[in-house]
């Protein structure tokens, strides 16, 4: 018998999106979605569409407010449901009406950070919305630790190998510096020691540590970062910087020759539940700096083996960090960082979470 897994997101993701592609291999997977997405959102990036997976927009909207048609939700044959995540109004309200109804779900959460302090009235609402599912799919030890603490029981917390790179994204080895050079050469760009960062230019993702780390570093280089933003202040420190090359937004196929021109990638990032550049990096290659508040990172860096894990906002250790992988074995490095990855494709993430759920069902527990 064929699984039936109903999906519910937010909008069709292009991760989330290959990932329901790559499980509908083995079952019979329907996505149904808002079509909503952030307003800076470019529509190059929302411009993948499922070839296997059927997707269909069935939102309704109340008061301005997109709502999912709960009636289609009923209506609809499956053997898993699973809910990407609680944190936006329609999920919400979808949650509650599951729980009225007594509807069995699962939830797949990228990841979480526990706050410091946080009061009373705001935990119990978290815990309400997040506690309750049938089972989670859960990213890395922090996301269980994060999940544990709004009250879910472990032993229903299950691994999600989260990334959106493919096999065929993979290298088989780290790029030469001839096959560096050779692209260096296409796209224009100095053949020297060469760092990479992508992501929005927003402070939460800490590129302005990263343009003051760099005054540090002595010796020939050069640091892309690649992405789109209104961070006016942060322009002008890079255009400052004579070291420093600002790139917006560019299709996929473009990044991935920069990543292969790279030697290093890094983010600097303030926080991120995940980080799904930081997989697509380590595809290519490349060793890893990256910050204790990158849930990727701490996942899949193994300190001095394949990266570094720095402390967000701490200047000297970034700067040391950046150092140090300039006079190590990169190939090393990067292999390390391909072998890494691998556990992480999309191919072997949704054979896994297949598995899992064939599990879950002859156990009766969906």
């Amino acid at each position: 018998m064929i699984l039936k897994l109903l999906f519910i997101s937010q909008n069709e993701a292009p991760f989330r999106m290959k990932w329901m592609d790559e499980l509908a291999k083995y079952m019979d997977v329907k996505i149904y979605h808002l079509n909503e997405y952030e307003e800076n959102i470019s529509n190059e990036y929302i411009s993948y569409h499922t070839y296997r997976a059927q997707t269909e927009d069935i939102s309704t909207s109340i008061f301005k407010k997109k709502l999912y048609d709960y009636k289609k939700i009923l209506k609809e044959d499956y053997d898993v449901l699973l809910l990407d995540g609680y944190g936006f109004f329609a999920q919400q309200l979808l949650i509650i009406f599951l729980k009225i109804i007594k509807k069995k779900y699962g939830l797949s959460i990228d990841g979480g950070f526990i706050p410091k302090k946080e009061n009373i009235l705001k935990k119990k609402i978290k815990t309400f919305f997040i506690k309750g599912a049938t089972f989670y799919l859960s990213t890395s030890q922090d996301t269980d630790s994060y999940l544990n603490y709004y009250g879910v029981n472990k032993n229903i917390i299950y691994r999600h190998y989260f990334s959106n790179v493919s096999d065929n994204d993979i290298e088989n080895s780290p790029l030469s510096l001839e096959e560096k050079l050779k692209i260096r050469t296409d796209l224009g760009i100095e053949n020297v020691f060469t760092l990479i960062s992508v992501g929005q230019l927003i402070y939460r993702k800490g590129f302005d540590c990263l343009v003051e780390a760099i005054k540090g570093i002595h010796g020939e280089f050069q640091l892309f970062i690649i992405g789109s933003g209104n961070n006016s202040h942060l322009k002008d420190m890079m255009i400052k910087n004579k070291h420093i090359h600002h790139i917006e937004f560019i299709s996929r196929d473009q990044l991935d020759q920069y990543y292969k021109a790279s030697d290093v990638f890094i983010l600097p990032t303030r926080e991120d539940v995940w980080g799904l550049v930081v997989g697509e990096a380590m595809a290519k290659g490349l060793p890893i700096i990256a910050t204790n508040k990158c849930l990727a990172a701490k996942a899949m860096i193994e300190n001095g083996m394949n990266g570094y894990i720095v402390c967000p906002e701490n200047i000297d250790e970034m700067m040391n960090a950046i150092i140090k992988v300039m006079n190590v074995d990169l190939n090393n490095m990067g292999a390390k960082s391909i072998e890494t990855i691998k556990k992480y494709s999309l191919e072997y993430s949704a054979k896994c979470d297949y598995m899992l759920f064939k599990e879950l069902k002859n156990n009766e527990l969906l």
